[in-house]
């Protein structure tokens, strides 16, 4: 979805994972929760999210973010162009 290098093998990915953002964006988390009450930590230079996924996180919850990333970076590409 990011088109970014992964940090880390995927074999070493379980419940939490960072992952480079294409462009730093410092903005992005309370964007994220704002807009669509996804809460999620993204580093204090802006370069990496941490997706962390709780027991009693669902399928919907993980979709949601995916959906609200896709449309963060389409934004973020249309603002680079």
């Amino acid at each position: 979805l990011l088109g970014t290098e992964p940090i880390a093998p995927e074999s070493m990915v379980l419940q939490m994972a960072s992952v480079r953002l294409p462009v730093s964006d410092t903005g992005l988390s309370a964007r994220l929760f704002d807009d669509y009450r996804v809460q999620i930590p993204v580093s204090h230079d802006g370069t990496l999210l941490r997706i962390s996924v709780a027991p009693y996180t669902h399928r919907a919850d993980v979709d949601r973010l995916l959906e609200a990333l896709a449309t963060e970076m389409a934004g973020a590409n249309a603002k680079r162009s």
